[in-house]
C-alpha cells in the first residue's frame, strides 16, 4: 500500500489530501486485526528471569520507543498523512516532502525498522509463537526496506543513492571504524566555496 503504484489507483478513488491517512488507517486496522486474532503456539524458546528480564525488557522498550521518536526525526505528521490533510485545509499548496539527514539518520538510513526489529527480539520470554510473529515481521521489514529504498532512490535520485553508499542500512558499523559521515549538503558547499570552484 506504501507503493507508489497502488498510491496513483488509491488517489483515483479517495482525495489526493486523504490518500496517506487512509492508508494509515488500513494499515491500523489490520495490526488490530492480527494482534485480536493471533492464536498462541505452546513452547518456549527461552524464558529468562532475574537481571537478564529486566534488561531484555528495558532493551525492548527502548525499541517501542525509538520507533516515534525516529519518525519526528524526518517528518512525523507527513508520515502520518496529517500534513497533507492540513494544508488542504488551510488552502495551503501541498509541498513535497523534503529529504533530511540528522541526527540517527547520519549514523543509518533505516533507524526507526532497527527499533522495531529490537522491540520484537528483545523479548526476556521467547514463545514459538512470539518467534514466528519476529521473524514474519523482519521479513516483511526487509523486503519492505527494498522496495522503500528503490522508490527513494527514484524521487530523490543522486542525493539518495549518495546516502545509500554512505551510510549503512541497519547497523551503524561506521561506529566500529570511526569512519566520518558527511552530508551530501555540506560537501556541495563546501565545493562550492572553494576558489576554483567559483571561477
Amino acid at each position: 500500500m506504501a507503493r507508489p503504484g497502488f498510491k496513483r489507483r488509491w488517489s483515483r478513488i479517495v482525495p489526493r489530501h486523504l490518500e496517506r491517512s487512509t492508508v494509515v488507517w488500513f494499515a491500523a486496522v489490520l495490526v488490530i486485526i492480527i494482534v485480536q486474532f493471533w492464536q498462541p503456539i505452546n513452547g518456549d524458546l527461552w524464558n529468562v528471569s532475574g537481571v537478564g528480564f529486566a534488561a531484555l525488557s528495558g532493551i525492548s522498550l527502548f525499541g517501542f520507543l525509538a520507533v516515534p521518536a525516529a519518525s519526528f526525526l524526518t517528518d512525523h505528521f507527513e508520515l502520518f498523512g496529517l500534513r497533507q490533510s492540513f494544508q488542504y485545509a488551510l488552502n495551503h499548496p501541498n509541498s513535497k516532502p523534503e529529504f533530511k539527514e540528522r541526527s540517527l539518520y547520519r549514523k543509518m538510513r533505516h533507524p526507526m525498522m532497527l527499533a522495531f526489529l529490537i522491540g520484537f527480539w528483545a523479548t526476556p520470554h521467547m514463545t514459538v509463537g512470539h518467534f514466528l510473529f519476529a521473524a514474519l515481521m523482519s521479513c516483511y521489514i526487509l523486503v519492505g526496506i527494498y522496495f522503500e529504498e528503490r522508490d527513494l532512490s527514484r524521487t530523490y535520485g543522486i542525493v539518495y543513492r549518495e546516502f545509500q553508499m554512505r551510510v549503512p542500512k541497519l547497523l551503524p558499523l561506521d561506529w566500529l571504524t570511526n569512519r566520518q559521515t558527511v552530508p551530501l549538503r555540506k560537501r556541495v558547499d563546501t565545493l562550492e566555496n572553494k576558489p576554483e570552484c567559483r571561477q
